[in-house]
């Protein structure tokens, strides 16, 4: 285990903690939160592909006053700590959106260290079987329509904005501790070539976008509006889908307001007939571009940096965040084209300005139709990502045997 490179007085605490024991900690006072937020950066700098995020953007996500997830979900958090030093941390939670007997774990990141790692899973389940939880899945942020899955491969691959960091160690010692890989999520890099154009989706759209059908682009001096859409747009198309929990209004609101220094008009197409949106597709500008210099703070200097980053609105990579189409339409000529007209679309616009790279992602393993898509218009898996699962005693976990992480 390597040592925390940060004075922190808490990592001195010795009271009451035999050597070589662990020790877990509910997170309760400022202190503690403000390590638990620090911690990822603390226990893996230095590793290969690792590139700390702001601490203030995963403070506002866990912050109880101020997330949206806690207008319909509550959490705990916890930290583990061998002889006094910190070595783990984890978040355990419920989503009232979520099917009955569900509970979550996230923010799941420790030292090389087994007997860590299953302290902390077991103190996130015994919270999460207080609450009534019978199945324990994850990791997420803090719900599937955030920070998805444990990265499996792509640690040296470039960092994107809103896609977790994994050291490869991690897996293993979910599976030592009964955890069972379910889903694989898969994430795609697309390089865009500035003259280049898919004939086939540019036909598509000429045949399409004529009469009541069109195209338009975010409207940045409505994003309230927009993010009604976007939510009702995406919970229609996608709530067959494994694993779906309804995204709401107050997520997207809250996530295009924190990025509304970034977002042009052309971050999205919304395809639109008789005027009602029936699909759309969204980016976001990768943050982590410019913030992976940043040791996950904007002071003293790094605030400006970022200030004269967003205003030229300089992201070469941009990421494919939010797409749907309405159920409704998947019978009709209609549906089966637009996922391909919108995507195309939205590529097009993306080569007006400063745009090189796509990633598209996640996108669950089972969905083939959208990795076809994907594919064929030229993207390739950059990063995997799994979803693990266990089931309280007495359930599946006991006559089951999962997946291994590959």
């Amino acid at each position: 285990m390597q040592p925390i490179r940060e004075k922190d007085p808490l990592a001195e605490r010795t009271d009451e903690v035999r050597p070589g024991t662990i020790e877990i900690r509910a997170v309760e006072s400022r202190g503690d939160f403000a390590l638990f937020v620090r911690l990822q950066r603390l226990l893996y700098a230095g590793l290969e592909g690792f590139r700390p995020r702001l601490d203030k953007e995963f403070r506002e996500v866990l912050d109880r006053r101020r997330g949206p997830f806690f207008k319909h979900g509550r959490a705990r958090y916890f930290l583990a700590f061998r002889d006094g030093r910190p070595v783990g941390r984890i978040s355990a939670q419920i989503d009232d959106l979520a099917p009955s007997g569900e509970g979550f774990f996230g923010c799941l990141d420790a030292a090389d260290d087994g007997e860590a790692v299953a302290a902390l899973l077991s103190a996130a389940e015994d919270w999460l079987k207080g609450e009534g939880a019978t199945v324990f899945r994850g990791p997420f942020m803090l719900s599937i329509n955030g920070e998805s899955g444990l990265m499996l491969e792509g640690q040296t691959s470039a960092p994107m904005i809103m896609m977790g960091w994994s050291p490869t160690y991690l897996a293993a010692h979910l599976e030592r501790a009964g955890y069972r890989l379910v889903k694989r999520l898969y994430s795609y890099r697309l390089a865009l070539d500035a003259e280049g154009e898919n004939a086939h989706a540019a036909n598509l759209r000429k045949r399409l976008v004529t009469g009541k059908n069109r195209m338009r682009g975010l409207r940045l001096h409505d994003l309230a509006g927009e993010a009604a859409i976007f939510s009702d747009v995406f919970n229609d198309a996608w709530a067959d889908n494994w694993g779906f929990v309804p995204i709401t209004v107050a997520e997207i609101g809250k996530m295009l307001g924190s990025l509304i220094m970034v977002l042009r008009p052309d971050s999205a197409v919304v395809f639109e007939s008789d005027g009602k949106p029936i699909g759309f597709a969204m980016t976001l500008p990768n943050l982590a571009e410019i913030v992976q210099g940043f040791n996950g703070t904007l002071l003293p200097f790094n605030w400006l940096k970022f200030a004269v980053w967003a205003l030229r609105k300089d992201a070469t990579s941009v990421r494919v965040i939010l797409f749907g189409v309405r159920r409704a339409m998947r019978s009709s000529v209609l549906g089966a084209a637009m996922p391909l007209v919108i995507i195309d679309e939205l590529l097009r616009r993306s080569r007006t300005w400063k745009v090189r790279e796509v990633e598209m992602g996640w996108v669950l393993e089972d969905n083939v139709q959208v990795r076809s898509l994907i594919e064929k218009i030229g993207g390739e898996v950059d990063k995997t990502y799994g979803v693990f699962e266990k089931e309280a005693r007495g359930g599946r976990d006991e006559c089951e045997s999962g997946g291994k992480a590959e």
